[in-house]
This record gives structure tokens, sequence and C-alpha cells, in this order.
């Protein structure tokens, strides 16, 4: 299938775009909603971004062409798989559509990589990024989503709060295994429960999973900060739940934290410079074409926990591993969930709900069996 359109000079196929982009979304949402793979196939989109807002807005024709000449043409490069984000000016036009890009070939090769190797490579399941290492063209991938802070003037400052959550959500599906979040919440029944737990339980003593978590607590605190006007995205909704797993179960199940309790907690909600840490906790030493963490520099603070961990509040809340840290995450999740309004958030909340309440249940009956 061939998603490709034009615009023309007044403007008058500029709806495409957001047909266009919107339908990749949508195959992205119900491919994640069935585990299925996208219907889309990757090599085969492109996608011609449209031009600035205000050349569709000009009063005149005189200020039309002016709008035109100062932008390069009417005409925006065509966007493929193999589209190359090192530009340092990119219009705001075609970040969200590459974002949108790049996260449609994340859940294309989760798909099919997870699949194929469900037998072969049971362990490896738990950090996706290691299937990745086998083609140039998935490692690459990673390398793009990893390393896009750092490209020219760090394109996800221009980003609107989709765009960012859209890569948020590409590197947690690269941290984490999000099925088995999801059935460790009951998705395939409770026969699946504590096998899906005692796969995270390992999952979660590794740097990925610590990478994992920062990455859920910058969704949680871009919607937590959004504005009013903000419109957001049924990805944006997808990925509050998705992080609020994430975070709660790592919560459940990561080793307790045996340093000195007056070491500074990291604080989650604090801004994360992404240029810095690069790849580190998506890369294996052995993998030449990536480099995996910045050397040169000191570590900050979340470079330090994603290596060794390191107490962590959010919100000035220190949240030790255990079931009251995990409820809390997962309640004020729910909470959050009800204030977007849409996109079966009403569904997501009830389910966040559902487990804060099974959760309570099992930390009082562990505590009626201590005494």
């Amino acid at each position: 299938m061939l998603a490709k359109f034009k615009t023309d000079g007044a403007g008058r196929d500029a709806p495409r775009e957001l047909d266009i982009v919107g339908l990749v979304e949508i195959d992205d949402w119900f491919a994640s909603y069935f585990s299925t793979s996208p219907m889309i196939r990757p090599e085969l989109l492109q996608i011609l971004p449209p031009s600035e807002n205000k050349v569709f807005h000009a009063s005149t024709a005189s200020l039309w062409i002016q709008y035109i000449k100062n932008n390069g043409g009417v005409h925006t490069p065509s966007m493929a798989t193999s589209f190359d984000p090192s530009l340092d000016q990119l219009r705001p036009t075609v970040l969200p559509a590459m974002l949108t890009l790049l996260q449609h070939q994340i859940y294309e090769a989760n798909h099919r990589l997870l699949l194929s190797n469900a037998r072969l490579n049971p362990e490896r399941l738990l950090e996706p990024w290691q299937l990745y290492t086998k083609e140039a063209s998935d490692l690459m991938l990673i390398s793009r989503v990893a390393t896009l802070p750092a490209t020219g003037t760090d394109p996800l400052t221009k980003a609107d709060i989709n765009g960012l959550i859209s890569w948020h959500m590409s590197c947690m599906m690269l941290s984490a295994n999000i099925r088995l979040f999801e059935d460790a919440a009951g998705r395939s029944g409770p026969a699946a429960v504590s096998v899906s737990m005692s796969q995270i339980s390992r999952w979660s003593s590794t740097s990925t999973a610590r990478r994992a978590v920062l990455h859920s607590a910058q969704v949680f605190k871009l919607l937590f900060h959004r504005r009013i006007s903000d419109v957001i995205s049924v990805h944006a909704v997808a990925a509050l739940f998705k992080s609020a797993l994430i975070l709660s179960f790592y919560l459940l199940t990561a080793p307790i934290n045996t340093q000195s309790n007056s070491e500074r907690p990291l604080e989650l909600f604090d801004e994360i410079d992404w240029s810095h840490i690069g790849a580190c906790g998506l890369a294996d030493v052995v993998d030449p074409s990536i480099r995996p963490c910045q050397t040169t520099t000191p570590d900050s603070h979340a470079m330090q926990f994603i290596r060794e961990s390191c107490p962590f509040s959010i919100t000035g809340i220190v949240h030790p591993p255990g079931y009251s840290s995990c409820g809390r995450v997962l309640l004020h999740a729910a909470d959050l969930m009800q204030t977007l309004g849409k996109w079966k958030s009403r569904t997501f909340s009830q389910i966040l709900h559902l487990l804060t309440d099974d959760l309570m249940d099992i930390d009082g009956t562990c505590g009626e069996d201590e005494e």
C-alpha cells in the first residue's frame, strides 16, 4: 500500500496529509490493540508533508508567493523509511509525520522480531532492542530513534506534546515487551499473570528497564502539565496506560536498593538531556554502529540511574520498590486518565483502578500473614 499525496499551492489538498498520517496512527493503534502487525508496510510508505500553515492562510497572492519563496518552494521532501532527519532546519509540518513514521516502523519491527524469536530466544524478549541486532536495517532503526535528540539542533525541542509522547513511546517499545505487562495486568487471563510477573521481575534489574522507567515518567509529566488547548491524540492516551503498567510493575518487582538512604533521589519529572544519554540502555557495547552511552562527559543523575540504579522520586515523593509505590502510581495514572476524556480513557482508567484494588487486597493479605 502506498500512502502518498501532493499539496497544491492553494492548499486544497492539505487536509489529506492529516488523513494519511492519521491513517498510519490508526493502523498502529489497532496493531497494538490486537497485538498484530500494522497493515501498512513501512517500506512502501511515503509521505509528502504540506508546507507551513501560514502558506494556506495567506491573505493575498503576493504574500503567498513570498511565503513560498522563503520556504524553498511549494513541495516538501518526500519521507520514507530511509528519510534522513539530520537536517538542522526541519519544518514544523515535517516533524510530526517523521515521528509517526518512526513509531510505525517500531510497531512493525517489534511484532516481526518478537514473533520470529518467541521460541528461539525467550530471554531476549525481555529487552526487545536485543532482537534488532541481527539485521543492519533494524539496528539502524534503534540508532535513528535513540540519537534523534542529538540530531542537528535537537528536533524534539520543536515537537508538540503528541510528538514528544510518540518518541517516548517508541523508546519504551524498544526497552520493554509491552505484551508482557498487558498479560501481567490480566489481558490473557489469570494463568498468564504469574508467568508474566516472573519475567518482568528479571527485566526490572536491567539498565534497559530503568531507561523504560524514565520514558514512562516523562509521558506522565507531559500529560500532567499539558495545557488546556493541547489536543491529545489516541496514541497519547494509550501511551499513558502503557507507561502506568511499566512504571508500576517496575516498582512492584524491582530489587530493593541497598545503598545509603542519604543519597539524593532522582526526580523523574525533571528535564532529561537525552542527547547526552544517547542509546544507553538500548544498545550493547558489541554493536560498533551505536554508541551506547556518552563517556566523554560526567554522568548525569539520569545516566547514573540507568547504569547503576538509585532512589527516585515523583513530584518530590520518594517511591521505593513495593506494593505501596506501585499502587500509588496506578491510582494517579487512573485519575490522570479520566481528565483526558476520550479514546477509551474511561476504560483504561477502570482497568488501572481494578489493578489498584487487587494490589490493596494482596498487600493487606501479606500484612495479616506477617502478623
